[in-house]
């Protein structure tokens, strides 16, 4: 599984849904400045959305440990 960045823990109803939804899209689009970026790096990188991210799974505290 891939490495994320950040992790964004949101109760699943509005307006906190939408919220989490854009903050998501916007941390993983955003561009860093030149003077900031590592090596080879433009992006912050992957951020964990529990409802984009998790698969249906038995062990919801393992999936989560694992990502």
């Amino acid at each position: 599984m891939d490495k994320y960045i950040a992790f964004i823990s949101y109760r699943h109803r509005q307006p906190d849904q939408a919220v989490a939804t854009r903050l998501h899209r916007m941390l993983e689009h955003y561009r860093l400045p030149k003077n900031l970026r590592p090596e080879g790096k433009n992006r912050l990188g992957r951020v964990f959305r529990d409802e984009d991210e998790l698969p249906l799974s038995t062990d919801l505290g393992e999936s989560i440990r694992t990502a």
